[in-house]
């Protein structure tokens, strides 16, 4: 039998797989495969969605990173700390927007060894254009829930990502 994020196991499956493992909660099982499934769901749209600007979510939580910084420049590091990727992870990112001309690189004054990252004028066109409509479906999305269920899911969501150690814990 396989169960894919989109081909969930009903709360039956699930008691039947856990049979030897009695200690363990269908119910945190059932939620946590749900949780996945939304998540990747989530996920895939907004990419879908992203990449008819020619972004992804890597590309826009770097370009985000500008916003947020201007007018300052940013390094390389500063970008991979802010964004929580490796090192090895920003040099690519950063390479398809400089050769995309949504980046310019230049080297630090006071240290050339350092180089200095600057949002073009056509990546600020670019997240202009883009950031409407994805806050837009952002919205549209989440307006599903009432405003007490939001601060509800955030606190759950919450919850669940200060124990996220518990994944690695054995």
């Amino acid at each position: 039998m396989e169960f894919t994020l989109h081909n969930l196991p009903n709360h039956q499956a699930v008691e039947q797989v856990l049979g030897p493992h009695a200690a363990i909660q269908s119910s945190s099982i059932e939620t946590y495969l749900l949780f996945l499934r939304v998540a990747s769901d989530v996920f895939a749209a907004q990419q879908k969605q992203l990449a008819c600007f020619g972004l992804s979510d890597g590309k826009i939580s770097v370009l985000l990173q500008f916003l947020l910084a201007a007018p300052t420049p940013l390094s390389p590091s500063q970008l991979a700390e802010r964004v929580g990727v490796t090192r090895a992870t920003i040099t690519d990112l950063v390479a398809g927007l400089v050769r995309d001309g949504w980046l310019t690189r230049e080297a630090c004054p006071q240290d050339g060894r350092v180089a200095l990252l600057h949002l073009t004028e056509t990546g600020h066109r670019r997240l202009e254009q883009a950031l409407p409509l994805h806050f837009q479906r952002i919205q549209n999305l989440m307006q599903a829930l009432d405003s007490q269920e939001k601060q509800d899911l955030v606190r759950l969501l919450t919850k669940i990502s200060q124990n996220l150690s518990a994944l690695q814990d054995l």
